[in-house]
């Protein structure tokens, strides 16, 4: 081999390693890139996941404040707060009672019989 073609051959293997580094760092740059972009996409995703779940804890501490249930009650259910003259304490029957009474309805007999 003449030394114009080992000085030939030593020029083209010396452009295909620059070549193949100067692709290598296209490359390496392009992932770098393509990592940040999917960094701040995700970086967007947590932060509207985190927004949502503050909005949700507020909904959330809305729907159980005791003035909100209370309207609920009133407005939809149509409720009101029981007089108290109109609450009746319901005693079990002991466990020695007599069976006929259990049998004829319990409290419900007994508060006749007293009535």
């Amino acid at each position: 081999m003449t030394r114009r073609a080992k000085l030939l051959r030593a020029c083209i293997v010396a452009l295909a390693l620059v070549a193949a580094g100067a692709l290598a760092h296209v490359w390496i740059h392009l992932r770098v890139l393509q990592l940040a972009y999917d960094l701040a996409r995700e970086t967007k995703a947590i932060e509207e996941v985190e927004q949502t779940s503050r909005r949700l804890r507020a909904e959330i501490a809305f729907l159980k404040s005791p003035e909100r249930l209370e309207n609920v009650a009133r407005e939809r259910l149509h409720m009101a707060p029981l007089d108290p003259s109109g609450i009746r304490v319901v005693r079990a029957p002991s466990r020695g009672g007599s069976d006929r009474r259990r049998a004829s309805g319990g409290a419900a007999a007994r508060d006749r019989e007293a009535n």
